[in-house]
């Protein structure tokens, strides 16, 4: 105690404190001859004690990590940064001590992007055995992601007895994040120009990042197209994934197929074709961690063709309606139009159909189906409209045969009706000569809407009909098709192997 009597002070001076002396002190002086005694206020002495430095402690991480079970560290050097290797997307805790405070250690977490945490973090407090001292724990579970690759997490203590900032009251680690690949996939048309002087192709190559086209012709015009038939397509795969570079491995797929070849980042596919238009082009990458894709359904621009399933012949009769179609394939979306052939050539109408009412006279003819894609050669064909009625045998010979000698029917038809069956008769033949032992062919054309229900050649009273091969002898054969140039109009064909004297009896179709 330090004393003035003169003064009358009366301090007390502690020296070395320890954490007995926080306590509550008081100033008293006793009563003397009949003066009562007096009290000073209370004076509460508060020991702080500096805690240690903090500590971060971690522990649920994958099983191929750089640590141990459980890693605690303390940064004696602040330069000196550990290293904590994770897996994107999955959950790890860290957990940072500071220990022996009095007050506890107010302890906070800042994460990759040096800003302070609010979720995921739970503190606590606990008292030491003297009852005088604190340790303060704070655990942070978060889910890394490959944005946080090589970045620092802190954890900082705040304290009375530790300067803001000072390199003793934060400990860092910094985070490897291992993650799949993350994949892109870009695509590039390698078109061939016109030879230069040295009479060497030029290729020229047009970028398409995947989601469309440039170029000229039709590329230009539909800017979603990645090519053409007949261009050559490069595709380019972009991983970022890590480990990454020579520890990615790339799969190329069309569809669910495997594309065989040993291709890495780029597949080249020369001379597409359009059977390639609508397929999903894939590329899988993969390292020790995972599989990533990127895939692009191609877009590939063709010119126009007609459907196999094309009728070129219809039948109405008066007052039907009646519906022309013209299936076509074409890439872009082909453009139709109908025209009616005769005097004026009248377009009709647009579209893939064309739809007559209350047929008559006057809608009966020949229909030009004329289709086009921009970039590509015109298509057309001639769809017959024809009244429904009995067949008709031709005169003049087909326009394709070589060889033909053709019989002709009746100028008047006498139709004998059963049902829907129409029979024609014939007026004296025409003779044909032949070499004997040599070969023969006869043919005979038709024009039927609706299609003759059966054809018959009929020779010394025996009837031959076309499709059956029962009632034909093996030195006859009897086929038919339509005309290329003149769909309306059937051929039938009577084949005689060998001449024999008896064949050269009359012979009716």
């Amino acid at each position: 105690m330090i004393h003035n009597d003169v003064l009358g002070d009366y301090s007390l001076k502690i020296s070395s404190v320890t954490l007995e002396d926080d306590a509550t002190f008081q100033c008293q002086v006793g009563a003397i001859d009949n003066v009562p005694g007096i009290r000073s206020q209370n004076a509460h002495l508060s020991i702080q004690v500096k805690p240690e430095n903090p500590v971060i402690v971690w522990g649920n991480y994958p099983q191929n990590h750089h640590h141990h079970h459980q890693t605690r560290y303390q940064q004696p050097n602040f330069n000196e940064i550990p290293l904590l290797s994770t897996i994107a997307g999955i959950k790890i805790e860290l957990v940072c001590e500071s220990f022996g405070g009095r007050p506890a250690a107010e302890l906070s977490w800042l994460n990759t992007r040096n800003r302070a945490v609010k979720k995921g973090i739970i503190n606590k407090i606990t008292a030491m055995n003297d009852g005088k001292r604190y340790n303060s724990v704070s655990k942070w579970t978060f889910e890394p992601n490959k944005n946080d690759h090589m970045k620092k997490v802190s954890c900082v203590a705040k304290h009375p007895t530790i300067q803001p900032n000072s390199t003793e009251s934060i400990a860092t680690i910094m985070l490897e994040v291992r993650y799949a690949p993350e994949v892109k996939l870009e695509i590039s048309r390698i078109s061939i120009d016109q030879p230069s002087n040295n009479h060497q192709p030029q290729h020229s190559s047009n970028h398409l990042n995947g989601f469309g086209g440039s170029g000229n012709g039709v590329l230009g015009i539909a800017s979603n197209l990645h090519g053409r038939i007949g261009d050559t397509i490069k595709f380019k795969c972009i991983a970022d994934g890590n480990p990454g570079n020579d520890d990615l491995t790339y799969k190329w797929f069309r569809g669910s197929e495997v594309i065989a070849g040993d291709y890495g980042p780029e597949m080249i596919i020369d001379n597409i074709d359009k059977s390639f238009n609508g397929a999903e082009i894939i590329c899988k990458v993969s390292n020790m961690v995972g599989t990533g894709e990127a895939s692009i359904k191609l877009n590939i621009a063709y010119g126009p063709s007609f459907q196999p399933n094309m009728e070129y012949v219809y039948g109405v009769n008066r007052g039907d309606t009646v519906r022309l179609n013209c299936p076509v394939d074409g890439n872009p979306t082909p453009e139709i139009t109908w025209i009616k052939i005769g005097s004026s050539n009248a377009v009709v109408t647009s579209g893939p159909k064309l739809t007559i009412r209350n047929s008559n006279e006057d809608s009966v003819g020949e229909y030009l189906c004329r289709v086009s894609v921009k970039g590509f050669p015109e298509i057309s064909a001639i769809v017959y409209l024809r009244q429904n009625g009995p067949p008709k045998i031709r005169r003049k010979k087909s326009p394709s045969s070589i060889s033909s000698s053709l019989l002709t029917s009746s100028s008047q038809l006498n139709g004998h009706h059963n049902h829907v069956n129409h029979y024609l008769e014939y007026e004296q033949p025409q003779r044909f000569y032949n070499v004997l032992g040599s070969s023969g062919h006869l043919e005979c054309l038709i024009e039927s809407v609706p299609p003759p229900i059966a054809i018959t050649w009929i020779h010394n009273g025996q009837i031959f009909t076309s499709g059956s091969t029962n009632n034909i002898p093996n030195n006859y054969k009897i086929h038919e098709e339509a005309l290329k140039e003149e769909s309306i109009v059937i051929r039938s064909s009577f084949e005689i192997q060998k001449t024999l004297e008896r064949v050269s009896q009359p012979l009716f179709s």
